[in-house]
């Protein structure tokens, strides 16, 4: 028995929640590899983050705001910029798994 397996099965809704959850981070992590794969054959540096944006929103305002209104210095560019927003992805696939799979069984 895997760990991850006991996780999933102690949860009333588990089972639908883990490919859910996992779907979703998966999304993101294609997304995330064609993005950088287009960024590197192509040399458009943000580009191809637009679309790993929308997927990651809301959460990637959190890191896309300081640079859209040229808040502080250092703001997030290119691979660094791909890494935070699939960090965005990998946060909201956790949150989507807390609220969807439902409470623990006894």
């Amino acid at each position: 028995m895997s760990w991850i397996g006991t996780r999933i099965r102690r949860h009333r809704n588990g089972r639908g929640a883990a490919p859910a959850a996992g779907s979703y981070l998966a999304v993101v992590v294609v997304t995330a590899g064609v993005a950088e794969y287009v960024s590197v054959t192509s040399g458009a540096p943000i580009g191809p983050a637009v679309v790993l944006m929308v997927i990651t929103l809301p959460t990637s305002l959190l890191v896309l705001l300081p640079r859209l209104f040229g808040i502080g210095e250092n703001v997030l560019e290119g691979d660094v910029l791909l890494i935070a927003l699939v960090g965005c992805g990998v946060f909201q696939a956790w949150l989507l798994w807390l609220l969807l799979r439902g409470p623990r069984i006894r």
